[in-house]
């Protein structure tokens, strides 16, 4: 699955990153499983588009991207980075070496790469763990957050409490990190005006003319159109 660069969210969320100068963004969630990695792909592939290089860097050590070989960080430097999808979209895998973790925890190490990054790349994306996967091992998603220029928190609406992700929001602001705005992922709650739409379709077939006059009305309604 993946999000095409045509996506009006995408496009909002690029134009962000433009306005507010940002070359480094991390994007993560409260919960696994909202989407980061879509956003992400989305977001790396929008920047090619128009010519920038683009670097991915895989923090989320619970789902890494790529499987271990021998392509991996050694105490605290990253291998050379890899072609992704794109020509312009290079990729480096997650940190799984125990040094690397306990020297990028380090202060200042990872805004040190990061400064690196920015010089050979016009964006750099952080791919992280969902910030409730924490541990004494692991390397802290706000710590790898707090190193960007700012985070995009995916939200899952209709899975993720709110109460949840205000949390997360509290806790990073508290740990320095930049928030620029959360992206909403309606799969398991679509906006009415699709519900509508998918509901008549049930009933084309009983009263085919009927569910495509309603059908029209519900699409052309600007009060439907409306997102909160």
């Amino acid at each position: 699955m993946a999000l095409p660069i045509t996506y009006q969210e995408v496009e909002r969320v690029y134009q962000r990153l433009l306005l507010n100068g940002v070359r480094c963004l991390a994007v993560s969630s409260a919960q696994p499983g909202e989407g980061v990695s879509l956003m992400v792909d989305a977001l790396a592939k929008r920047a090619a588009s128009v010519g920038k290089r683009v670097l991915i860097v895989d923090f989320n050590l619970f789902h890494p991207r790529i499987g271990a070989d021998n392509w991996q960080w050694r105490h605290g430097q990253p291998p050379e980075s890899r072609i992704g999808t794109h020509d312009a979209v290079h990729c480096l895998p997650a940190p799984i070496d125990a040094a690397t973790r306990l020297n990028l925890k380090e202060p200042g190490q990872l805004e040190a790469l990061v400064k690196e990054w920015a010089e050979q790349y016009d964006l750099v994306l952080f791919d992280c763990a969902a910030q409730q996967l924490n541990n004494q091992s692991n390397l802290p998603p706000a710590r790898v957050m707090a190193a960007a220029d700012g985070v995009v928190l995916c939200y899952m609406a209709g899975v993720t409490a709110s109460c949840q992700l205000k949390t997360c929001c509290q806790q990073l602001s508290q740990d320095g990190v930049n928030i620029l705005g959360v992206v909403i992922n309606d799969r398991f709650n679509p906006p009415l005006k699709l519900e509508l739409i998918r509901n008549l379709q049930k009933l084309s077939k009983y009263w085919p003319k009927l569910t495509t006059w309603l059908a029209t009305k519900v699409t052309d309604s600007q009060l439907l159109s409306l997102r909160h």
